[in-house]
Order: C-alpha cells, then sequence, then structure tokens
C-alpha cells in the first residue's frame, strides 16, 4: 500500500466523518451543551469547557445560546435541586452559582417554585 492509496483512505475516512457530522463543531456544541445541562452544569461552566476542549468561543456561545436558553435552565436547575434538596435555599443558590448558573435563571427558578407552593 503506498502513499497514493493512504491518501484515498483517509480521504474517504474524512468524507464519510464530515457527511455524519463528526467534523461539525457547532453540531457538537451543541450536543455537548445539552449533556452538560443535563449533569446539572451553567451556561459559563460549559462555556470555559467548550473553550478547553478546543471549540471557538463564537461557535460555544452560540451553542449555549440555542441549547441552554432559560426554560431549559430552569429544568437543569430543577433535576439538579432534586440532588441538593438537603440543603437550605440559601446554600442550594450558592451551589447553583457554582455551578455556573446565571442568576436571572436561578432567581427565576426560585420565584417559579414559590408560586407553586
Amino acid at each position: 500500500m503506498g502513499f497514493v492509496a493512504a491518501e484515498e483512505v483517509i480521504e474517504a475516512i474524512i468524507s464519510e466523518l464530515a457527511s455524519n457530522k463528526f467534523l461539525d463543531d457547532r453540531y457538537l456544541a451543541a450536543g455537548y451543551v445539552r449533556k452538560e445541562l443535563r449533569k446539572g452544569w451553567g451556561p459559563r461552566i460549559i462555556l470555559l469547557k467548550l473553550i478547553r476542549l478546543g471549540v471557538d468561543r463564537e461557535t460555544a456561545q452560540e451553542a449555549i445560546l440555542t441549547e441552554a436558553d432559560l426554560p431549559q435552565q430552569k429544568e437543569a436547575i430543577s433535576h439538579y435541586l432534586k440532588k441538593i434538596s438537603r440543603y437550605d435555599p440559601r446554600i442550594q443558590t450558592n451551589k447553583l452559582f457554582q455551578r455556573g448558573f446565571n442568576g436571572a435563571a436561578i432567581l427565576n427558578r426560585f420565584d417559579s417554585a414559590t408560586q407553586e407552593d
């Protein structure tokens, strides 16, 4: 197998990866944001993780804007609050800030929880 054949194999592999969106940073970043939200991480921490993985800031921010809007953050916060329910609300709020959620999503979630009671 010579270099010509190797180049053809490499091109075929790259073509297949591209057609399956494995080389599409936007697609992969959006999936990563959804996965990290389910794990209880907020947009600020997810942004840092994406940048650390080599995704450019603009692509990472775009993925966060589309995949981690306020309703999705509220859902992630609700899910995470179940894990930390033994703590009082002040400590829960602090933990949510540490997880990278923004103040609007945290306050919105606590306000809606108060209204539901």
